[in-house]
């Protein structure tokens, strides 16, 4: 039996990323864009995944430089960082997705 991925959800824990648990992107995203600017996003980019920021081009949207950071953090098990990072730098605005941040069940 396979197990499908739903869309808008982290695959399943690997064994790379054994402490991975599912999170619904689309409010992850959401959650990103409420928290901060392009410039913000940036900074971020830097702090916690370099490879990302230097990926970054010149006129590239704030929406595509969160999907660059989004899709990065969930390829490596990163999400969990980057949540961290936001609670940590705007909390009033982690606070406001908090509850939707994991699917339900």
């Amino acid at each position: 039996l396979i197990e499908r991925a739903r869309p808008g959800l982290t695959t399943p824990p690997t064994p790379e990323h054994p402490m991975s648990q599912p999170y619904n992107l689309a409010v992850v995203r959401q959650l990103l864009a409420a928290a901060f600017s392009a410039g913000e996003i940036s900074t971020l980019a830097f702090d916690l995944f370099p490879a990302v920021y230097h990926d970054f081009a010149a006129g590239m949207t704030r929406a595509q430089k969160i999907e660059m950071v989004l899709a990065y953090a969930e390829r490596t098990g990163g999400v969990d960082d980057l949540l961290a990072y936001v609670q940590r730098v705007n909390r009033y605005q982690y606070n406001r997705f908090a509850a939707r941040l994991r699917p339900s069940t």
